[in-house]
């Protein structure tokens, strides 16, 4: 099977130049002010009109409430994959600031490789990792409590062996 072909990253925030918790109204702001300035009637450079392709695609996805949440729902999993990707080759980066260049970095193109098992199973650690034998000997106690309390071969009387007293009542 043919590998996929790579395209290059862009960040949407970044390319229209406003915060990833903008509304609506901002972002529709910043793409007219910046479609201004790169529209081709404006600039004939070819960067220009790279530059107003890309803000279209940005503008497309950003306006579009479903297709924003996809978007940032598919950061945060790039951001979490990277941040495993790193702590398994013991370098670590704080990926999760706000204005960092990688921190909000998706492919253009709706193809996103499939993430494997073997990159989750590093999370179990820490805190998980104690909190599971936690659990495990709170279930062994448990278990050794209900069997004591069903043991029914233990003779409770053989403890004294003196003469046998009743208990009259009075």
């Amino acid at each position: 099977m043919p590998e996929a072909r790579r395209t290059e990253s862009v960040d949407l925030y970044e390319l229209l130049e406003i915060s990833p918790r903008a509304s609506q109204d901002v972002i529709q702001a910043a793409y007219r002010v910046l479609a201004r300035t790169n529209h081709p009637d404006v600039n004939t450079t070819a960067a220009a009109a790279l530059r107003i392709r890309q803000l279209n695609a940005a503008y497309t996805v950003l306006s579009d409430s479903a297709a924003r949440a996809r978007y940032d729902l598919e950061c945060s999993r790039v951001r979490r994959n990277e941040r495993i990707t790193q702590a398994n080759n013991e370098v670590r980066v704080d990926t999760t600031r706000f204005g960092s260049k990688r921190s909000r970095v998706l492919p253009i193109s709706p193809a996103v490789p499939p993430h494997r098992v073997e990159e989750r199973l590093p999370m179990l650690g820490g805190h998980a990792l104690l909190g599971l034998l936690v659990v495990a000997a709170m279930a062994g106690f448990l278990l050794v409590v209900v069997w004591a309390a069903f043991d029914t071969t233990a003779d409770y009387n053989s403890v004294y062996d003196g003469p046998k007293v009743e208990w009259s009542g009075r």
